[in-house]
């Protein structure tokens, strides 16, 4: 699933996030705060029931296209 927020005001960060879920795993890049981790950027995962797990991610660009072309690979190489 991805989803994309452009924000309310031209100047606002765009907030979006590739997401990926099944029976077993649950993962994906985001982009938006979180209090669980400094900066915006950030990846998490989780297997079954268990808490999720953050990590501080530099996503390389803000552009949808772009990003698409970056992340859909390594979602695939991850499943």
């Amino acid at each position: 699933m991805v989803r994309w927020f452009a924000g309310e005001s031209e100047d606002a960060r765009p907030e979006f996030s590739f997401h990926y879920s099944d029976a077993e795993r649950d993962f994906g890049w985001h982009h938006h705060e979180q209090e669980h981790i400094e900066g915006c950027g950030h990846f998490r995962e989780r297997t079954g029931t268990a808490e999720y797990s953050y990590e501080s991610y530099t996503l390389p660009s803000e552009n949808p296209a772009r990003l698409v072309w970056k992340i859909v690979p390594r979602l695939f190489s991850s499943i």
